[in-house]
């Protein structure tokens, strides 16, 4: 396992294109934030194919690289399982970059694109192994082809949305309608066509849960829900998705993400308990099948011991199941 980051020096690069010459059996490599010179770059690219056993592959923050050096990195790897591309200059910018790794969909089990927005591919791309999945949003918000494209499909982490339309998260009045057509075409498709409808067990999105009540699945396992929004009167519009999204989805375990966003309301323990009754009350909605519940605060303020106890009772008297 061989870990490369944040060079930039010609006497530190020589080091690296001699260290990856030598280790042509490695079987982890992950690149973070070096060669951004383009010259620089090749003669990596040129030994990283040379490694005929690599099975995880990390590309992180290398500004430099092109598409055609990812095809070329990626070709002939018959144990490469995992795949991460994060914040390079092809995954921003190419929507059709699933269709760039086509020649790996056979052998990929973990594929990590969560950089990748508004992303189309052709018809036949199919890759049948991929059981984890990190991805921004489809192309217009459309997921009905998600389990075409990954069948096999188990985990599906849906990253935060930097798309071309802007506002689609924003989750209020003027983007609710939006959401609320995404969410019926989604509901009449899966109802048409249950063949096509991802069989999940586990899904999260990333910062707020705009895309979970757009993709309207049921029946989730595992289900993950986050607020990060730093204008606090988006939270109740976050509380109303979460009640749906819940009920739908009767998920068996719960993780509620909470970051920095709902400081203000932590300050003061009465808010916090009318919030918090507020919020966790909503797991009514799936209580008959809830049998695990994970809730994470980010950033909170220091409270006294009476702020915890506070809060464990109101958590306890909401989930009566748990107990």
């Amino acid at each position: 396992h061989y870990f490369l980051g944040y060079a930039a020096e010609n006497d530190i690069s020589s080091i690296m294109y001699h260290t990856l010459h030598l280790c042509r059996n490695l079987r982890r490599l992950h690149l973070v934030h070096c060669f951004d010179d383009a010259q620089d770059l090749q003669p990596a690219v040129r030994a990283i194919s040379a490694m005929p056993s690599l099975e995880e592959l990390g590309i992180q923050g290398i500004s430099s690289i092109r598409v055609q050096q990812i095809q070329q990195i990626v070709r002939k790897k018959p144990h490469l399982r995992a795949l991460t591309i994060y914040g390079v200059l092809i995954d921003l910018c190419i929507s059709e970059i699933l269709d760039y790794l086509h020649m790996a969909s056979a052998m990929l089990v973990e594929l990590d694109l969560s950089s990748t927005f508004e992303w189309i591919t052709l018809a036949h791309v199919i890759f049948p192994l991929v059981r984890k999945l990190f991805i921004g949003p489809p192309k217009d918000w459309d997921f009905r082809k998600m389990a075409t494209i990954f069948p096999g499909l188990l985990h599906l982490k849906i990253a935060a949305h930097r798309t071309r339309r802007g506002g689609l998260h924003d989750t209020e009045g003027n983007m609710q309608g939006e959401l609320e057509d995404l969410r019926k075409l989604h509901r009449q498709h899966w109802r048409d066509h249950p063949d096509q409808r991802p069989s999940l067990e586990s899904l999260q999105a990333a910062m707020n849960p705009c895309a979970l009540y757009a993709l309207a699945v049921p029946r989730i396992s595992r289900l993950s829900l986050s607020y990060a929004h730093p204008d606090l009167t988006r939270f109740e519009p976050f509380v109303d998705m979460c009640r749906v999204i819940l009920s739908e989805a009767a998920p068996s375990w719960v993780e509620l993400r909470l970051l920095s966003a709902l400081r203000p309301y932590l300050s003061d323990v009465e808010s916090n308990l009318a919030s918090r009754r507020s919020l966790l009350g909503e797991l009514d909605a799936c209580k008959a099948s809830l049998r695990r519940c994970t809730v994470t605060i980010g950033n909170a303020p220091q409270a006294s011991g009476r702020f915890s106890d506070t809060y464990l009772c109101v958590l306890v008297g909401n989930l009566p199941s748990l107990v």
